[in-house]
């Protein structure tokens, strides 16, 4: 009988007890497996379940502009070195840029709500329609240029003149705003409210362009002619051509006077300037027929009704643009 190796009949099974801790293994990594991608769905469905439902993911809302918003653009980008009127719809400059000189304007600054617009753009659409009627401007363009918006319709604020076109020199100009600041200080003028006491039309020095303007009620404390005598008052020392005033300047913002002495003696103006204070909302090449506009009763109703608060005084010197604040109105006693 032949002796057969027994060993090398068996087969290399595994151990029965090992066999089943493997089992056991294997199915815990599966279970973790299966709870990993189904944790990985929940978050992809709440994220989707999120984003179908955006007006549930509004926040605060965005913060308000902050005050001198507007004066941050005050003055467009220069696409020329040279004056050109074509870029300017036609406008010429009536003080030419020379390098070294400061164009500088003092002023104060309305930004119309609304409401305001939808009233003022009647006006003007009024206004338009006897212009085209009436002009003594032959073969001109009738086409008025509405003030109140810019060419993607964003409002625009209006402005209020305190002082002629002015040229402060780059020696100069520091101490011509710093003299302005203290001698507007100085006044002890307070906020103060006015309203559009009418519409007409006004043309600029040389007759080249003609604006249609709100005429303004008189403030109480006759605000409007402090500030003005104020503004003038420092443009005289400085050798500057004054606002509705009877005196000239050399034009190139040099001071007459040490700046220490700013803000004492005003400056020579008409009795009662309130009738030339003014905002312009438009203009036109075209010259009008006559200065009188005539709008309808509810126009000139609606218009009248508009209130106007100022509480400070805008400096421009080139491109930038200062504020001063004016006093606080008193409050009345009951």
């Amino acid at each position: 009988m032949k002796n057969y190796d027994i060993a090398m009949t068996l087969v290399g099974y595994s151990d029965s007890e090992d066999d089943a801790e493997q089992t056991k293994e294997t199915t815990i990594k599966g279970l973790e497996t299966r709870k990993k991608h189904a944790g990985e769905a929940t978050l992809k469905r709440k994220r989707q379940e999120r984003d179908d439902k955006p007006a549930q993911r509004i926040g605060k809302p965005a913060p308000s502009l902050p005050a001198n918003f507007h004066t941050l653009y005050a003055t467009q980008v220069r696409t020329s070195t040279s004056d050109d009127p074509a870029l300017h719809g036609g406008r010429q400059r009536q003080v030419p840029h020379v390098v070294g000189n400061w164009p500088s304007f003092v002023y104060l600054e309305w930004l119309p709500a609304e409401d305001d617009l939808l009233v003022l753009d009647q006006v003007i659409k009024e206004a338009a329609s006897q212009l085209q009627a009436g002009s003594e401007t032959k073969g001109a363009s009738y086409k008025l240029e509405s003030s109140l918006r810019s060419e993607l319709g964003v409002r625009l604020p209006l402005h209020i003149s305190l002082s002629s076109p002015l040229t402060l020199t780059t020696d100069t100009k520091d101490e011509f705003e710093k003299g302005l600041t203290k001698a507007i200080q100085n006044a002890g003028i307070r906020t103060f409210q006015i309203r559009p006491s009418g519409v007409r039309w006004v043309s600029n020095f040389d007759k080249t362009r003609h604006f249609l303007i709100l005429s303004l009620t008189k403030p109480g404390d006759d605000q409007l002619q402090t500030l003005l005598s104020t503004c003038n008052g420092v443009a005289r020392r400085f050798g500057l051509t004054e606002l509705y005033g009877n005196r000239g300047g050399n034009g190139v913002g040099v001071p007459q006077q040490p700046v220490a002495q700013l803000g004492g003696d005003k400056a020579i103006v008409p009795a009662d300037a309130n009738d030339m204070f003014h905002i312009s909302i438009a203009w036109t090449l075209a010259r009008p027929a006559n200065e009188a506009v005539n709008i309808g009763e509810e126009s000139y109703q609606r218009l009248t009704g508009i209130k106007l608060f100022v509480g400070e005084v805008l400096i421009k010197i080139g491109n930038a643009v200062s504020t001063v604040h004016l006093r606080e109105a008193a409050t009345k006693r009951t």
